[in-house]
């Protein structure tokens, strides 16, 4: 399992910092089930800090992947199951209601070792 802590800032932010966090919850909660998908384990609050407790992907980042391959591109069928894997994941989020816009090779793609798997974290 890994944690994702985030700390309310000043007063004039919380509400909207709150409001943020709510929705990254409810968001990953809806997506659950999903294979490409991270799954959110657990979610609480403290009066400080709100924790998003995420399933744990021990493969690193697609952008490390990429980093560490030979001139620094993935082979064309790596290319074709991410992108499948990307346009399902973000298929699935759609048909709920939740639009994605900040896509980021390096934050956003987690890749487990023991398959080919990449799985979408917000």
């Amino acid at each position: 399992m890994e944690l994702m802590v985030r700390s309310t800032r000043s007063i004039g932010e919380k509400v909207e910092d709150e409001t943020l966090i709510h929705m990254e919850r409810t968001a990953l909660a809806s997506c659950r089930g999903h294979p490409f998908i991270v799954k959110l384990e657990y979610a609480f609050h403290t009066e400080s800090y709100a924790i998003l407790a995420l399933e744990y992907i021990a493969g690193g980042t697609l952008s490390s992947l990429i980093s560490k391959s030979p001139k620094r591109r993935l082979p064309f069928h790596l290319c074709k199951v991410y992108t499948i894997e990307l346009v399902l994941a973000l298929h699935f989020m759609h048909c709920r209601g939740i639009i994605y816009r900040d896509l980021k090779v390096s934050l956003n793609f987690l890749l487990e070792y023991h398959s080919q798997n990449m799985k979408k974290y917000y």
